[in-house]
């Protein structure tokens, strides 16, 4: 008799955990996408040390042109301020939006952010499209990128 109860509660059991942890997916979901977005605020203000913040190291960087591995936050200040300058982003850059964020979940600790993005110019004229897909692990310090890769359109 106990086993019958037991099976028929089961279901109820494991159906009244899921909404729990949705809420916390979607927290953390809204959360690193938070932190997305002010890395992208970062960077168009070239702030360098804020960029900065938003990593863990050692970083990753995977683009058609190379990859890069970064060991520290000399190195990446380097990196960006190479990556952000106008004969990479072009004179006319003033801004950028992510126009849609897919986050993918590896594990508790592990996200992959799948992020459209649209650059804009001075005159709000659009000067590029892209994409990124950006790695985000769990620390002690929160949330951190650590491999960024850019695919090619």
């Amino acid at each position: 008799m106990k086993n019958i109860i037991f099976l028929i509660l089961l279901p109820l059991l494991v159906f009244s955990q899921q909404p729990r942890n949705m809420k916390g997916v979607k927290k953390a979901d809204a959360r690193i996408i938070d932190l997305l977005e002010n890395y992208g605020k970062a960077y168009e203000y070239e702030d360098f040390e804020s960029i900065a913040s938003y990593f863990d190291y050692p970083t990753t960087f995977k683009a058609p042109i190379g990859n890069t591995i970064l060991k520290d936050k000399e190195e990446l200040i380097k990196f960006y301020k190479v990556a952000r300058s106008a004969e990479v982003v072009g004179d006319d850059y003033w801004y950028s939006l992510y126009k849609k964020i897919k986050p993918i979940w590896i594990n508790k600790d592990l996200c992959i952010m799948d992020a459209f993005y649209n650059r804009y110019g001075k005159k709000y004229n659009l000067v590029h499209e892209g994409r990124a897909l950006y790695m985000f692990r769990k620390t002690e310090n929160g949330w951190k990128i650590f491999d960024v890769t850019i695919v090619p359109n």
